[in-house]
């Protein structure tokens, strides 16, 4: 049994339409419990799955950006501008999309941060070019503060 195995959609079985990646996944169960002859069923069955990755995927795409300019924000002080707000912005709100299009992806939220804080840790190192181990290992917002902490102009630099 792997990993996208374990994932429940929240309210019994998924749909195609409430929650693509739980749909995905269910469906890739089930066809590998099936083995219906003359199917290839576990190339069918990863494929299934990938579908449902690509939706985690575009989470942890989302959270990079905003775990990106969280950390501009509060190690750049002197240059927030209104580029980096819009940016947390969009990204919540199609992170809040992602989840609420594929609510069996809610409980891997925190793997998806740690996957996506990661990459921005080293992203924000290159474009503010203050040293890696300046930042934060371990991210240092949970889904809370990225989602919805306040960020203003107005913020003391």
């Amino acid at each position: 049994m792997g990993f996208w195995d374990r994932i429940q959609p929240p309210t019994g079985p998924a749909t195609h339409r409430e929650d693509f990646a739980g749909w995905a996944f269910e469906q890739a169960r089930l066809v590998r419990e099936a083995r219906p002859n003359g199917v290839d069923i576990e190339n069918v069955a990863e494929e299934l799955e990938s579908l449902g990755r690509q939706e985690l995927g575009t989470l942890e795409s989302h959270l990079e950006n905003i775990l990106l300019h969280l950390l501009k924000w509060d190690y750049q002080p002197g240059r927030r501008g209104q580029r980096w707000l819009a940016s947390v912005a969009e990204g919540r709100y199609r992170s809040e999309r992602v989840i609420r299009q594929n609510p069996s992806l809610k409980p891997l939220r925190q793997a998806a941060i740690d996957d996506a804080y990661g990459a921005a840790r080293l992203r924000a190192a290159r474009e503010t070019r203050i040293a890696t181990r300046v930042f934060p290992e371990a991210c240092p917002y949970d889904w809370a503060a990225i989602t919805t902490r306040q960020l203003s102009m107005d913020d003391p630099a």
